[in-house]
């Protein structure tokens, strides 16, 4: 902390385990990065609602793409030469160069070779890389290291971080993107439930609609038969009296004063397709209510409702009455 040139505050750290030396000894990585740089480098992602997840050292991802052993890598980064060294894919070290000139580079190669060495870092190198834009010093570098150098496939590199330098802040805002994105979704998800819902709402009444227009469309044809039905029905029940026996005049007539009590007369009788009326006197009321329930158990007028109001009381017990008899 007394070495870095931001207060402790206004920094975020990480830190990556390269090896352990010992029972009591661990080489670290160690990271620190100014959050209010960070937080001005990222603001057009910030308002564009796309803050990064992570932060980390583009140099421990080149070193994680490395083959095992100890690897030493020269690459660009912003227009800067970097030197890497990394331990079985961890980056242990790291050096910005200042010139690409081979006078100048050999000097600070031997200068990071004795900073290394005192640092613990192995100078040893299993294989040395070049990513794009270093293929000029590719003759350099094979005389200096004596081995022919691979490249770095910038294509290969895997942004899995050994840790995350993202200010602690950022977290809050992350929190409300994902509620807004969960927001949004949730939003968009009912919005397409309703319109399937409306959509599935017009699709039935269309079929209500065509079930109607068919109905529609069997009713007019059936309409005709119908009225030609009932219109043999009405012409039917106007001969019923002429053709069938039970329904006859004659025979209504001789059946209603079949069931005539003694002492009791009938005055007036009249008959129509649809109805026939006896009115008569009879000696007392019970007797007029009895010859009403007589016609109404004869079988041969179960063609017909017999309705009979309450007698009208005449002189002495004598009682008037009248009996209708409906299709």
């Amino acid at each position: 902390e007394k070495t870095l040139p931001y207060p402790g505050d206004e920094i975020t750290c990480g830190h990556s385990l390269i090896r352990e030396q010992g029972e009591n000894e661990s080489l670290m990585l160690a990271a620190a990065i100014h959050d209010p740089a960070v937080d001005a480098l990222c603001a057009p992602l910030r308002e564009a609602g796309r803050l990064p997840m992570t932060v980390s050292l583009y140099a421990a991802h080149v070193a994680a793409a490395g083959p095992p052993g100890t690897v030493l890598t020269l690459y660009r980064e912003q227009d800067q030469l970097m030197l890497t060294i990394g331990e079985d894919r961890r980056l242990s070290f790291l050096q910005l160069l200042g010139s690409d000139d081979p006078a100048q580079l050999e000097t600070e190669l031997g200068l990071v070779a004795l900073t290394a060495q005192m640092e613990g870092i192995p100078t040893e190198f299993d294989a040395v890389r070049l990513g794009p834009g270093t293929e000029g010093l590719r003759d350099f570098v094979a005389g200096f290291f004596r081995q022919t150098p691979g490249e770095l496939d910038p294509g290969v590199i895997s942004f899995a971080a050994p840790f995350d330098l993202a200010p602690l802040g950022w977290e809050a805002t992350r929190r409300r993107q994902r509620n807004r994105a969960l927001l949004r979704r949730r939003l968009t998800l009912a919005g397409v439930v309703y319109l399937l819902l409306v959509a599935l709402a017009l699709g039935y009444i269309a079929l209500l609609q065509r079930r109607v227009g068919g109905l529609d469309r069997e009713l007019a044809e059936t309409r005709p038969r119908l009225e030609k039905q009932a219109k043999q029905q009405r012409r039917w029940e106007e001969l019923a009296p002429a053709v069938v026996p039970e329904r006859s005049v004659v025979e209504v007539l001789h059946q209603v004063l079949e069931g005539l009590p003694p002492g009791t007369k009938v005055t007036a009788f009249d008959y129509t397709p649809e109805q026939f009326m006896v009115a008569g006197e009879s000696g007392t009321a019970s007797e007029a209510i009895a010859f009403a329930n007589a016609l109404r158990k004869n079988e041969a007028l179960q063609a017909f409702t017999i309705e009979a109001g309450p007698p009208t009381l005449l002189d002495g017990e004598r009682a008037q009455f009248k009996i209708f008899g409906k299709i």
